[in-house]
């Protein structure tokens, strides 16, 4: 083989040196999509009065906020499973699939959905518009909300420390604190995950205001 001349290895490592530039940038704009936080719920201290959820009594009531196409929500499950094999029988617990109004069932009944429904003590349900999801003010796939026995806010955030990150972490570590009663509420921690509402309609509802 002959040689190659100085303009094409020049060229060659020109073109590596561009390779290894790319590949650092979409990591890094991997890692920093992996690692930004969703908008938290804005949610009051206490129970909403217009849910129609049921609460057990003597119990406290966790929800989880999930919008059935995000494949990020499919470690929040993950980190849900967990905390449900501890507390199942002495936890209420909710997980409520946004349904836009213009998409069919099949739409909201996604492998996230059939996952939900495997962790035991789980109530699945389908959140027709979102109402429920409005009722407490969140708008991030995997928001979590915990509430004691009368009904005051725990727990505010996420179930995992990035996007489709599973593992323990903070969060996890701090539902489980509450629901022992060693750590007092409420507590906050960061949610990753898509947007269960469109931009322009968080916009129109004024969610995410002060958060």
């Amino acid at each position: 083989m002959r040689p190659l001349s100085i303009g094409k290895r020049a060229l060659l490592i020109a073109a590596g040196v561009l390779w290894v530039a790319a590949v650092g940038f979409g990591m890094r704009r991997l890692l920093r999509y992996e690692s930004t936080p969703g908008a938290l719920a804005d949610a009051g201290q206490a129970w909403p009065g217009g849910s129609t959820l049921k609460r057990t009594p003597g119990q406290p009531t966790l929800v989880v906020l999930a919008h059935p196409q995000c494949v990020c929500t499919r470690a929040s499950l993950s980190e849900l499973n967990v905390i449900m094999q501890r507390f199942h029988g002495r936890l209420m617990a909710y997980v409520l699939y946004v349904q836009p109004h213009e998409m069919p069932e099949s739409w909201v009944q996604s492998d996230s959905w059939r996952t939900a429904q495997d962790i035991p003590g789980v109530v699945v349900m389908i959140d027709r518009d979102g109402v429920e999801a409005k009722q407490f003010r969140g708008y991030t796939s995997g928001q979590t909300l915990v509430y004691d026995a009368d009904g005051h806010l725990l727990y505010n955030g996420g179930l995992t420390a990035a996007r489709g990150h599973e593992g323990d972490n903070a969060g996890r570590r701090a539902i489980i604190a509450l629901l022992n009663g060693e750590a007092r509420g409420p507590l906050v921690h960061n949610v990753f995950g898509c947007l269960l509402f469109s931009a322009d309609e968080n916009a129109r509802l004024g969610m995410g205001e002060g958060s």
